[in-house]
């Protein structure tokens, strides 16, 4: 007789549906961090959370554990509750499968008669990371999410019972202590009067994922202290077009950090050149345009990554980078002779006029003085010769005079 089916004395076959793991009941409690003031409550890789005391009593025994579901906010919707502690997503498994599961504790500790501290801190365990063991790991939280959290029964047959999702849990932006610099390295043109050159931030973002991006915030000065991150790249507010105009602000050279690789390769030139494109200024299809900075300044800048539209970590600002401005001849300071360079600058364009005229001047005269000197046997016209024939009449000797 095949699974699933029974005969019955007549003959007729009775199928019987198969066995199911009834789903967990859902209890109206929703996890949230503590709304008074708490010092850490949130921080750039740990949140804390309010203790749910009595909220189990109802629906767990001695034997039953207490998990605490973590997931990112987008993936809160598709997760799944493992139908056995051996299928409990690993904390190192976060970066895949965008989900966790962590804080195993005895169901116990959460009744109404079990003393306990208020709080539970997410993400507290700086040591657990990467061990590759079974034991759930409570380790930091790789960004600042947004996550969604919520409470799971778990017995000897599975899941028993679960609370509601969180709300979305946004931790602090990690403060990178790195701060951006003009490249050290003996380049021409690190300031010129429309780009700079800046090191590149290698070995700065070492924890972001992959899938991160890197901006660079060029801004001036007055907008860094209440500079918005939550305001992203290609907005109207942060558009190179309106620089420095209705953008106080622009964002440009995204990048990934697989394009910060670290270490740096030996002998290799790692900079940045900021304003370095003109095919764009004006091309407002194109609000991250590396176009050329509209004056000398100052400017402040810094990295900013974000992971889709979140920002996850920033580094401080740079000092104000001022630019070269192109000066006036009038400006140039007065030379060793004590003439100022615009008489300088006068007395050698007349020098080289005259000498120009001068040389004008010889050549008519080298040209009227050979007209002059050979002009008869050349234009002259020759005069008439006459040769008159005489008849050659001998004259003999004649003696004396005579008597």
């Amino acid at each position: 007789m095949q699974a699933g089916v029974q005969r019955l004395p007549s003959g007729a076959e009775h199928r019987v549906p198969p066995l199911t793991a009834c789903p967990p009941a859902l209890l109206p409690y929703v996890p949230r961090v503590p709304p008074a003031a708490l010092p850490g409550k949130l921080t750039a890789t740990t949140f804390a959370l309010e203790r749910p005391c009595c909220i189990f009593d109802r629906h767990a025994n001695a034997s039953d554990t207490v998990w605490l579901a973590v997931a990112f906010a987008n993936a809160s919707a598709t997760f799944r509750n493992p139908p056995s502690r051996a299928d409990v997503p690993l904390y190192e498994s976060l970066p895949t499968t965008h989900s966790y599961m962590t804080l195993e504790t005895a169901a116990a500790a959460y009744a109404c008669s079990a003393p306990s501290p208020a709080i539970l801190r997410v993400g507290g365990d700086t040591a657990c990371g990467g061990q590759g063991g079974r034991d759930p790991c409570n380790g930091p939280l790789p960004s600042p999410g947004p996550y969604r959290v919520k409470f799971l029964v778990m017995g000897c047959h599975g899941p028993k019972a679960e609370t509601r999702w969180s709300d979305p849990i946004l931790l602090r932006r990690e403060k990178l202590p790195y701060t951006p610099t003009l490249a050290h390295t003996p380049l021409g043109g690190l300031t010129t009067t429309s780009t700079f050159v800046l090191e590149q931030p290698r070995c700065v973002f070492t924890k972001l994922q992959d899938n991160a991006v890197i901006w660079l915030v060029v801004a001036v000065p007055k907008a860094v202290e209440n500079f918005n991150n939550s305001v992203g790249p290609g907005t109207p507010e942060r558009a190179f077009q309106g620089f420095p105009g209705s953008a106080d602000a622009y964002m440009t050279l995204n990048t990934t950090i697989l394009n910060y690789p670290c270490p740096k390769p030996p002998g290799e030139i790692t900079v940045l050149r900021v304003g370095s494109e003109t095919g764009c200024i004006k091309d407002e299809t194109r609000p991250t345009c590396n176009g050329p900075l509209p004056g000398p300044g100052p400017y402040r800048v810094k990295f900013l990554a974000l992971n889709g539209s979140e920002p996850v970590a920033e580094t401080a600002w740079s000092q104000p980078i001022t630019l070269r401005t192109a000066r006036p001849l009038s400006s140039i300071p007065a030379m060793g002779s004590g003439h100022s360079a615009g008489m300088i600058a006068l007395t050698t364009i007349l020098s080289i006029l005259f000498a120009i005229l001068l040389a004008g001047l010889v050549a008519m005269l080298v040209f009227w003085g050979s007209d002059a000197y050979g002009g008869s046997s050349t234009f002259s016209k020759p005069e008439a010769v006459t040769v008159r024939r005489y008849n050659t009449h001998h004259a003999y000797d004649q003696p004396a005079a005579r008597l």
